[in-house]
């Protein structure tokens, strides 16, 4: 699971309401509601929704096959719990939060340059030479860097 989702989740969990709900049909399951977010928790597996407005449905963004012994490491197993918890009046900490400002920029930075090069066919021109892509990344992290440390100082 990517960790800009991970973020995402999180903080909408921090700001919403949770609202659990129990469908029976077509087969069991239990819902967790909030935002724009919904987990689905089966007999079997768990899964990760997110509403999307065009097709105006909830629709799956990641799941998980389930064992409760064996899934508590597993990233949808902890956002779960941390659901869970939430719709049963327990108090929610977000992970994120928290998190020292040097690490935050370190994390996203790491993200931000993976994404870049594995994309970087897509917004550089085709021509650009190896060297000169890199020059250019390079130049996109520290302007990165100096806006996230801007955020992180106010």
């Amino acid at each position: 699971m990517k960790e800009g989702l991970k973020r995402n989740i999180y903080y909408e969990l921090s700001k919403k309401t949770v609202i659990p709900t129990e469908e029976e049909r077509p087969y069991w399951r239990l819902l967790y509601k909030f935002g724009s977010y919904c987990i689905e928790q089966n007999c079997d597996y768990i899964a990760i929704l997110k509403f999307n407005k065009t097709a105006n449905c909830f629709v799956y963004v990641n799941d998980m096959i389930w064992d409760e012994d064996d899934s508590k490491e597993n990233d949808i197993y902890k956002i779960y719990t941390a659901v869970k918890n939430k719709s049963e009046g327990k108090e929610y900490i977000d992970p994120y939060k928290n998190i020292p400002a040097d690490v935050a920029i370190k994390d996203s930075t790491k993200c931000f340059l993976k994404q870049l090069s594995e994309n970087a066919d897509d917004f550089l021109p085709y021509d650009m030479s190896k060297q000169e892509r890199l020059r250019t990344i390079t130049e996109m992290k520290k302007v990165l860097i100096q806006r996230l440390k801007k955020h992180y100082t106010k």
